[in-house]
């Protein structure tokens, strides 16, 4: 339990030093700008190849997940079962995960801004 409240207490950090830093987000917008144009002229002058593709592919995967602050939620919203085996078997294996994070999460949350946020009890990567 304590290793999946250090994981999501990391992607937590990540997501909030993404989203609070201004400098970042601005030149992630000028990138994303310049890359759109390049594409858009690869594709006029029909130079657009698979590795400018996979490039791109790459770039939107980076924004959707990371930039975008959206760590912590990818994580949480993971399939943890994409076959259904454990569906299939009557065993909950998604819902019980899914509640542990949530728990885990809730836990860590209502110490923030607290004096308690820097107790021993802090989780310490």
């Amino acid at each position: 339990g304590k290793a999946i409240a250090i994981g999501l207490r990391i992607l937590v950090a990540v997501d909030a030093s993404v989203s609070s830093n201004a400098d970042l987000q601005e030149a992630w917008a000028m990138y994303k700008d310049v890359v759109m144009e390049w594409s858009e002229q690869k594709r006029t002058d029909s130079t657009l190849d698979s590795t400018f593709e996979s490039f791109e592919r790459m770039m939107v995967q980076l924004d959707f997940n990371l930039l975008s602050s959206r760590s912590f939620v990818t994580a949480i919203e993971q399939n943890f079962d994409p076959r259904g085996r454990f569906q299939a078997a009557k065993f909950p294996l998604y819902d019980e995960i899914k509640q542990i994070l949530v728990t885990l999460y809730g836990q860590c949350c209502e110490r923030i801004n607290t004096e308690q946020e820097t107790s021993k009890e802090r989780l310490d990567c």
